[in-house]
């Protein structure tokens, strides 16, 4: 088995290059898997292995890029306001979860300012500093696609190597993240 420590580096040529061997390798093990279920035959252990093994390594390869642009990415302070049970709840666990949905998909909605959330929230109660590490970061105003896609918005923004949306509102900026780990709460504000 290939560890993470075995990826070349993002930033390194072959990367890409093994990145797409690793996509074009997995997407015809998924072709041939789908003949054999197309035909009421199970696909042959071997190949279910190596479709197996296929699909780990570019979730792994996906994994150290993804790393790669948040390491290298702007780290921002931003605010989340929610209900206090829910305050406490994150504060209590460290993890602020993605919501199920909202104007950009399901994720986790910051505003610029404290007082920014008070528009923005859907509950109220505690405005939460949050250091928000962007990553790759889209820019721009309209996200009716992500919206329609809604608990998979993150999930496609990713296989584009998007991390966060950020985009202008009339109420201001709003700036989304679809992973909880790239959330570190500092404090609540009183």
């Amino acid at each position: 088995m290939t560890s993470l420590s075995s990826c070349p580096s993002p930033s390194s040529p072959c990367f890409e290059a093994e990145a797409g061997t690793a996509l074009a390798r997995a997407a015809r093990l998924r072709r041939a898997v789908a003949w054999h279920q197309q035909r009421d035959a199970p696909p042959p252990r071997p190949l279910q292995a190596a479709l197996a093994r296929a699909e780990a390594r570019v979730a792994q390869l996906q994994d150290a890029a993804r790393q790669s642009r948040l390491a290298t990415g702007a780290t921002v302070v931003l605010y989340h306001q929610t209900s206090a049970a829910a305050a406490r709840a994150i504060l209590l666990s460290g993890h602020l979860l993605p919501g199920r949905g909202g104007r950009a998909g399901a994720g986790c909605y910051f505003a610029t300012t404290p007082e920014g959330t008070a528009l923005k929230a859907r509950r109220h109660g505690v405005v939460l500093e949050c250091a928000v590490t962007l990553g790759m970061c889209r820019v721009g105003s309209d996200y009716a696609d992500l919206r329609a896609r809604g608990p998979t918005a993150g999930a496609w923004l990713a296989a584009q190597s998007v991390d966060s949306v950020a985009f202008e509102t009339r109420t201001g900026w709003e700036v989304v993240v679809y992973r909880s780990d790239q959330v570190h709460v500092l404090r609540a504000l009183v």
